[in-house]
């Protein structure tokens, strides 16, 4: 090999290290901003689990109270839903609720609770009974007043309840509170059903003393005022059926 050949080789053999010797700084530099991307991303409280450094957003993951409490815009008020609802407590809610929104707030009423002796009590007013049941079938809206801030709602428990089954328009289980016979809860239940035989007395049937009885009611005005109702009495309207 002449003396210029082995200059270019050793050229060659320098040139080729350093191109080596450049890529690998390249890749270390690259490895280092990569790991600092991360590395913010990781310490920034967008989603940390400290949820502490950076002012970011809260872990959401444990249950922020901003995703358990029900927040409106505006005015609000302070109610107080008790009694036989399924989540008694202390609520916000949007100022001047009707009362069947605010019950719903609360859970609805709970199967043994009243909806026709519902107390409104109010600071420096005298308590108000309301029969939200009224509101429900037959659109009284007097019976499902606004509410005020700070405002006490107590739901009891039923008082005098009957069933009524058979050939009637809303059969069911109903609350009594100033119907007395079987022609009062008629209004309750909508009246018959076009099915009814009317030929057919109305069976009542009653527990006394442990024993099961059942009493026959002819089936017309007069009797129907007459027969004065009594806590768990429930009562048949027999159906029609043709014969064949």
């Amino acid at each position: 090999m002449t003396k210029i050949n082995k200059i270019i080789a050793i050229a060659i053999i320098i040139s080729n290290f350093s191109c080596t010797l450049f890529a690998q700084q390249a890749v270390s530099a690259s490895s280092t901003t990569e790991g600092a991307d991360v590395s913010r991303l990781t310490s920034s409280s967008f989603g940390s689990k400290s949820g502490s450094a950076g002012g970011g957003l809260a872990d959401v993951t444990k249950g922020s109270p901003l995703l358990q409490e029900q927040t409106f815009g505006g005015l609000t008020y302070q109610v107080h839903i008790l009694g036989e609802v399924n989540k008694p407590g202390t609520y916000r809610v949007p100022a001047s609720p009707r009362l069947s929104e605010a019950i719903q707030i609360a859970g609805d009423i709970l199967e043994r609770g009243s909806n026709r002796r519902i107390e409104i009590k109010r600071e420096n007013s005298k308590n108000q009974k309301v029969d939200l049941n009224a509101f429900k079938q037959f659109g009284d809206l007097n019976s499902n007043p606004y509410l005020l801030d700070n405002d006490t709602i107590f739901v009891p428990l039923q008082g005098k309840v009957v069933q009524m089954v058979g050939s009637v328009v809303r059969p069911g289980v109903y609350e009594l509170l100033n119907e007395k016979n079987i022609q009062d809860l008629l209004s309750l239940v909508g009246g018959f059903a076009s099915g009814l035989d009317r030929n057919v007395p109305l069976k009542i049937i009653r527990y006394v003393n442990g024993d099961k009885i059942i009493i026959n009611v002819v089936n017309d005005d007069e009797h129907r005022k007459d027969f004065i109702l009594e806590n768990a009495d429930v009562i048949v309207a027999p159906h029609f059926f043709p014969k064949k």
